[in-house]
């Protein structure tokens, strides 16, 4: 911590001002900013907005481009470009500009959008402007303290360990007076066309005209990117009945109406209940601040249910696959992809269809990897992949989880449920019927600071290293640990994962996240009867709650 501080009061590349607020600091906040640095991994880069080593300011993101400016280089790609587009939090505009400065000051030539917009756009951008690489400028879902910066490759994929390793090796070796700007403030946007050409490639993938058009909508942006791109698309796709939440449709950087704009949480759709209430509608639609995850609400019987992303998984990999099968349109060697830690009620639908089926290892990197392999080698045809927290794709157009082209297969497929008098909670049933109930908690555990990483360690090594052999009543048959990898369809790089296999239909996953400062649990059951399920499920959570408790007690 001390060096890192030093490093910065005594650079001459920081202004006066930042080290005014640094010596302003109290020593806990000076910890915290300073007791390491941000690290640039294979998500970019993600932390609180702040002066210091350990903040996302214009100093750590000039760092990161930088490196990303020298490493382009060496690359050695001719007419070498990059495309920069950003959401509506703090400071994400000035850190775009500073990005694009940057990197034409190396002599990249630098596209920017005229508008904040969702991060699929972007990633799409890469691939229909062939740059070099793509950067979004974005926190995702996190708090309105946080912003971060995602690099995509030049095939629009978010980058692998590769890119990674090698930017921030050029990091660790740069002050921050040797970042390079250019002086010229002309930048080429990125033509109409692309975004005109995205929309159009999602419209194609539209699957039934048959569908109530007049159905009620009411949509959420959570005050984020999404507004304007969800509506177009709707629009395009002919509903006619598409309400936004008006206290949440324009961008806010503090989500003063949400606090926590991540809906996979039930709380962030309370605005949306509201006013969906008010006006008769009985299904939401809500996407997170940069519009590339989507959830979604329904009133049943009654009362609003809140599906979680597993079960909207689910519920597009049965409707997509259906139709695309009836109609004929399955490509040849068809595949469907998700992450390991997603349930498997998808999978059912999938297998019973004949499709290949492949796990791989959290976050879209990973999930779209062989849809880019595939593309180019023309082993399978890449149809729809995601993970459970709430991030889908449909088709190979973008390479990253898209709220926009899913927004827009949701609200059909909830029309069309609704013009054969029924809803998605019964469609959801239908499936239990079918394949048996697969129910799921997932949950995490805050962490917050340096005591926090320690707290998390200490809980991953005891369940390492001294492995569970009962949790509430369910026997554990297998502990798996993917700490150095696994082989299979596709092989896994090492993680910080363990899973724990129950002898009874049910599997338990335990990771750390690696964006933001949290302990994620993923509880897996079948079983024949729903409530013993749910029952099953709460009786493992409150164990581990206790198990957890005499871990963190120990230093």
């Amino acid at each position: 911590m001390n060096q890192n501080l030093r490093d910065w009061l005594e650079d001459s590349g920081i202004d006066a001002r930042t080290k005014e607020a640094i010596d302003r600091m109290s020593p806990a906040e000076r910890e915290d900013a300073f007791y390491q640095k941000l690290t640039f991994g294979t998500a970019g880069l993600r932390g609180k907005l702040g002066p210091g080593s350990n903040r996302m300011n214009i100093y750590t993101v000039g760092l990161a481009v930088e490196a990303l400016a020298q490493f382009l280089q060496e690359k050695g790609y001719e007419d070498q470009s990059v495309v920069i587009g950003h959401d509506t939090r703090h400071q994400s505009d000035v850190f775009a500009k500073e990005t694009a400065e940057i990197l034409q000051g190396h002599g990249i030539k630098a596209y920017l959008f005229k508008i904040p917009v969702p991060t699929p756009l972007l990633a799409y951008s890469v691939r229909d402007l062939k740059t070099s690489a793509g950067i979004m400028i974005t926190a995702s879902h996190n708090p309105k303290e946080y912003n971060g910066l995602k690099v995509y490759n030049n095939k629009g994929i978010q980058i692998d360990a590769s890119w990674a390793d090698g930017i921030l090796e050029k990091m660790d070796q740069l002050s921050f007076g040797e970042i390079k700007k250019s002086k010229e403030e002309e930048f080429s946007l990125v033509p109409e066309k692309t975004i005109e050409s995205y929309f159009a490639n999602h419209l194609k993938r539209k699957l039934r005209e048959d569908i109530n058009k007049d159905f009620s909508i009411t949509y959420t942006p959570l005050n984020g990117v999404g507004n304007l791109f969800v509506r177009h698309i709707l629009e395009k796709r002919g509903f006619k009945k598409v309400q936004v939440v008006k206290v949440q449709e324009k961008p806010d950087p503090d989500f003063t109406t949400v606090g926590y704009p991540n809906p996979e949480n039930f709380a962030a759709f309370d605005c949306a209940i509201q006013q969906a209430d008010q006006e008769g509608s009985s299904f939401i639609l809500a996407t997170d601040p940069d519009s590339d995850r989507v959830s979604l609400a329904i009133k049943h019987d009654g009362e609003w249910i809140h599906l979680n992303g597993n079960q909207i998984g689910a519920l597009l990999m049965d409707y997509i696959l259906h139709e695309l099968d009836r109609q004929n349109r399955l490509p040849e060697r068809p595949a469907v992809v998700k992450s390991i830690v997603t349930g498997d009620l998808g999978f059912e639908v999938a297998k019973e269809l004949g499709l290949e089926r492949f796990n791989t290892l959290t976050g879209f990197k990973n999930i779209c990897a062989p849809a880019v392999d595939w593309e180019e080698n023309g082993d399978y045809t890449f149809v729809f992949g995601y993970e459970e927290s709430i991030g889908y794709i449909y088709g190979n157009d973008v390479f990253d989880k898209d709220a926009v082209i899913i927004s827009m297969i949701l609200c059909e497929m909830a029309a069309y449920y609704d013009s054969q008098g029924r809803d998605l909670y019964d469609q959801l049933l239908d499936l239990y019927a079918r394949y048996k109930p697969h129910r799921e908690l997932l949950y995490s555990i805050i962490y917050e600071g340096q005591e926090g990483l320690g707290t998390m360690g200490r809980i991953m090594d005891q369940l390492r290293k001294n492995p569970l052999t009962k949790i509430a009543q369910e026997e554990v048959g297998e502990v798996i640990d993917y700490l150095h990898g696994q082989k299979g369809k596709i092989d896994l790089a090492p993680q910080n994962l363990i899973q724990y296999v129950l002898k009874d239909r049910g599997k338990i996953f335990f990771r750390p996240s690696g964006t933001e400062p949290k302990l994620k649990i993923y509880i897996y059951l079948v079983d024949d009867d729903l409530e013993v399920a749910d029952k099953r499920l709460e009786a493992i959570q409150e164990d581990l709650a206790g198990i957890f408790k005499e871990i963190e007690e120990v230093q």
